[in-house]
């Protein structure tokens, strides 16, 4: 069969989309053709091969199991590491517009808290993660959490694993324009058997925004939950430090998209002149108080125990020893 024509495509850094009349592709850019950082250093975003893999996965499992409404699976190469399904028309529940936004929330909660939810519910295990045998947290974690390994634990008692899609927000739930009903629930790379409280309502807040009004504290026992307990595999250390950081590096920083003024208070020691470089902290969304540690690889920034004052989004510039690694 002949290749269709190329009727969309667009890049980030690390994944190439393409659109034809009736197909969607997710490809992993290769390593050599993506821009390098600031330093001059390769981009890695996390587990980025394990989560395109994870959705040929879950969607098969998806569409096999359940009426949910799913893309249905093309092709997969882990050669040319590419996904394609078939193309699903429609607009995401954020594109909608302003006058018809109430409609399309009461169809979609509805959809999802009749079919969607109830249908994972029922797709158990007792193996946490996902099922190619890897951990990947939802995003929402993974930014409270920044850790590169997750170790796969079994169930204690009488605890169960759901299902959960993990990244129910409004840009992965696909609507009919005229009738606003739901037509596909999209971007299933972070989902798995996870603890049923790991199923957040995302798709109640804007896109983008949902991170910024999950509780630390809900956070860091969320965190716990994953981390407890006896594994099925080799546990795996955590991968970050707190790093020594300057007392004069105490900052106020603006939030990006709240506009709010943050105190940030850092867990520090005196770090010897030589060896503070600069660098740039990557974006953390959080709420209340909380101390930062910052800790430096050749490859990244890992963030230690967090609690921040506010609702925001923030970035900032800190000084910290780059001769430690995130262990």
């Amino acid at each position: 069969m002949a290749s269709e024509i190329i009727e969309q495509r667009y890049s980030s850094v690390e994944v190439e989309y393409t659109f034809t009349k009736s197909t969607f592709s997710k490809r992993i850019v290769p390593v050599e053709d993506r821009p390098l950082d600031i330093y001059g250093r390769e981009i890695h975003s996390f587990l980025i091969h394990a989560r395109l893999r994870n959705e040929y996965d879950a969607l098969q499992f998806i569409g096999e199991k359940t009426t949910i409404r799913v893309p249905k699976v093309l092709s997969y190469s882990a050669e040319e590491n590419k996904l394609t399904v078939e193309r699903m028309d429609g607009i995401s529940l954020d594109e909608v517009k302003e006058e018809d936004r109430p409609m399309a929330m009461a169809k979609t909660e509805r959809y999802l808290k009749e079919d969607v939810l109830p249908q994972l519910r029922n797709l158990k295990s007792r193996l946490l993660g996902q099922l190619q045998g890897v951990v990947i947290p939802p995003p929402w974690l993974h930014q409270h959490e920044p850790r590169l390994d997750w170790p796969r634990r079994q169930a204690r008692g009488a605890e169960t694993f759901i299902y959960c899609h993990n990244d129910l927000g409004q840009q992965n739930i696909l609507l009919d324009p005229a009738t606003l009903e739901v037509k596909a629930v999209i971007d299933w790379e972070y989902s798995g058997f996870f603890p049923p409280n790991f199923e957040r309502p995302l798709w109640r807040k804007p896109s983008r925004q949902f991170s910024i009004w999950i509780d630390p504290i809900q956070l860091t026992r969320m965190r716990n939950q994953l981390l407890a307990g006896k594994t099925a595999g080799s546990a795996t250390p955590t991968l970050y430090v707190k790093a020594n950081i300057r007392p004069r590096t105490q900052l106020l920083l603006d939030s990006f998209e709240q506009g709010v003024g943050l105190q940030r208070r850092t867990n520090h020691q005196s770090t010897p002149p030589g060896a503070a470089a600069m660098v740039v902290a990557r974006a953390v969304v959080v709420k209340a108080r909380v101390v930062l540690g910052f800790a430096i690889s050749t490859r990244q920034i890992c963030l230690g125990d967090s609690y921040c004052n506010g609702m925001v989004m923030f970035s900032g510039l800190v000084q910290s020893d780059s001769s430690k690694s995130c262990t």
